[in-house]
């Protein structure tokens, strides 16, 4: 089996899960939902992320004997807000003249990763840019709060998983209790619709936290995971467990235990092709096209929403929306022309500004 790297060394296959990832997201917005399953791409960015971070942060405490917060928070800002500023930018003024009814509230909403919330309580209008600044609102509240808690066991990190693993299972429970409680008598915490809700941090950001768990258990239990986790049964018990879940329709399950089992297995599948003795997925992944597309998913997840309002307001009139292949076309390239904008004049020279305070390329 392969020896883990360091906590701060560059997994050159995250990039490549990460491409797999958006292209699922990519795909699914282009009218393909009913095959392409959007928000497990989702999922396995929460998890990724949740993995890469909490090992850089475990990496830093063992080092230095703490977390610096602020430079945490620092390089989280350097790392999405560059972007994040340069797509609302572009996207809103154009959207703006096209006759969309972006309003500075609804641009506030982004800027301060209140997105998701917004979106569950207000809602955002058609041909809007923002729905899918949900995501990056669940990862900043979290990160806002888990590097707290890493502090707290800095003196003993591994004291924390019992605490993580009855917050995830707090989170199950809760993901239940408002699915019940919404289908029969919605209330004030359901939000417009009940079946949006789990764009709510509170009830999704258990996704993450396996990632967190995968990290600190890999760490501290190498030999565990590895007997228990990293073989060739759990990997395709892994890969059948989230064709289940990616299948079975139950209303129930897709709210509640859908999130826990995909996430679960995620991690199990991301230990496999990182750490495991299977070649072939890892050569795959590190594909050097799957690559550069993961290190552009930032970019790309950013930008192919906001191509997607323009070509749909371009086309709302004729009813055409992705349904033609001009539309679907101009989707496509679109994304590709603003992502590699974006990732050419703004993320990557924010990478070195990123390393000035102990920031990794991929992080």
């Amino acid at each position: 089996m392969t020896a883990p790297p360091k906590s701060h060394d560059y997994l050159p296959v995250l990039d490549g899960l990460r491409a797999v990832a958006i292209l699922l997201v990519i795909f699914s917005h282009a009218g393909f939902e009913h095959i392409v399953p959007g928000g497990l791409g989702v999922g396995i960015f929460f998890v990724i992320s949740g993995f890469l971070l909490t090992r850089q942060m475990i990496n830093e405490i063992e080092k230095t004997g703490q977390l610096n917060i602020s430079r945490f928070y620092l390089r989280r800002f350097l790392r999405l807000a560059p972007a994040l500023l340069f797509y609302l930018g572009l996207i809103c003024p154009i959207l703006l003249l096209m006759g969309s009814p972006i309003t500075w509230v609804h641009i506030l909403s982004g800027l301060s990763y209140f997105a998701n919330y917004y979106h569950i309580f207000v809602g955002y209008p058609d041909h809007s840019p923002m729905p899918i600044l949900w995501s990056l609102s669940v990862e900043e509240h979290f990160y806002l709060l888990f590097p707290l808690a890493l502090v707290v066991f800095r003196k003993n990190l591994q004291g924390i998983m019992p605490w993580l693993f009855i917050a995830v299972t707090a989170v199950l429970i809760w993901r239940y209790a408002l699915f019940t409680s919404c289908q029969e008598t919605p209330w004030a915490l359901c939000g417009l619709t009940g079946k949006e809700r789990f764009f709510g941090t509170d009830t999704i950001f258990d996704c993450i936290l396996y990632g967190s768990i995968t990290a600190i258990g890999m760490h501290y239990w190498q030999d565990r995971v590895r007997r228990f986790f990293i073989n060739p049964t759990s990997f395709m018990l892994a890969a059948i467990i989230l064709l289940f879940s990616l299948i079975y329709r139950n209303d129930l399950f897709r709210e509640t235990l859908r999130f826990t089992l995909q996430s679960m297995s995620i991690a199990v599948v991301m230990l496999n092709i990182l750490f495991g003795q299977w070649g072939g997925p890892k050569t795959i992944l590190s594909h050097s096209i799957l690559l550069l597309i993961g290190r552009m998913s930032y970019s790309l997840y950013l930008f192919h929403y906001g191509a997607l309002a323009l070509v749909d307001m371009a086309t709302h009139h004729t009813g055409t929306g992705l349904t033609s292949p001009t539309a679907l076309a101009s989707y496509f390239l679109l994304t590709l022309i603003l992502s590699a904008a974006s990732n050419q004049l703004i993320e990557k020279p924010m990478i070195a500004v990123r390393k000035k305070y102990g920031g990794h390329p991929a992080g």
